[in-house]
This record gives C-alpha cells, structure tokens and sequence, in this order.
C-alpha cells in the first residue's frame, strides 16, 4: 500500500516508510543483530568446612607429598645421623679395645726427666 499526499509530494509505502518521490529521506533499515547466548554463570566457590582434629587423617611418612629438595635435606640428614651413630659405635670399640694402653690417669714423669738432654733442629731455607 502506498500513500499518496499531493500536497506535501510524497509517495510513501507502509511496509518500509520509504518515500518513492524521494523528497525526504528514506528511513534506516535496522536489522536485529543475531542472537548471542551468554556465556554460563561459573559455579560459586565451594569453601570446604575445616575438618575437626579428631578426623585428622594421619600423615603420609614415606615423603611422596613433599618437594624433592626437601626430601634430599631430610635424606642427607639421616645419612648425618647414621655416620654420627657409626663413629660412635667405633670409638667405643676402640676405646674397649686400647683400654690398657691408655690408662685413666697417666704417671707423674717429671720426677724424672732428664735435663742435660737437648735437640738441635735445623730448619730449611725457605730462598733455596
């Protein structure tokens, strides 16, 4: 359908409001942009409740939980600890061992030293 209006010199058309005698301008077609869903709402955060000290599981020893520096530190300081133990164990053995050669308390020996007895020591030249 078509309007026609003499007077003003227009001829428009219903469907698009466009004026075919070109006296004013013709209207913007406006298109609808497509459909875009949003994006999903995230799920909110789930803050676990602290667990009561009596449900506390035990603690994993064998160390797979822990960083690997960690765990070399722990290694070295057992290692210490074992060779501490090591020397120990062998002083006791030498001690057990060498008893009658190092008594307790030794001898009163400045009874009886000589005193005419002396020692020439020559030192080398440190420029030769």
């Amino acid at each position: 359908q078509i309007v026609l209006d003499i007077h003003a010199h227009t001829a428009i058309d219903k469907k698009t409001g466009y004026d075919l005698m070109g006296s004013t301008p013709s209207p913007k077609c406006t298109w609808a942009l497509p459909r875009v869903a949003p994006p999903p709402t995230p799920k909110k955060p789930r803050i676990p409740r602290p667990v009561p000290f009596e449900k506390v599981p035990a603690p994993d020893l064998d160390g797979r939980a822990l960083p690997e520096t960690v765990m070399a530190h722990v290694r070295e300081r057992i290692e210490s600890i074992a060779f501490q133990e090591m020397l120990r164990k062998k002083d006791e053995e030498f001690k057990h061992t060498f008893a009658d050669r190092f008594p307790i308390r030794l001898p009163d020996t400045t009874d009886y030293v000589p005193d005419h007895i002396y020692h020439r020591i020559r030192l080398k030249d440190p420029h030769k």
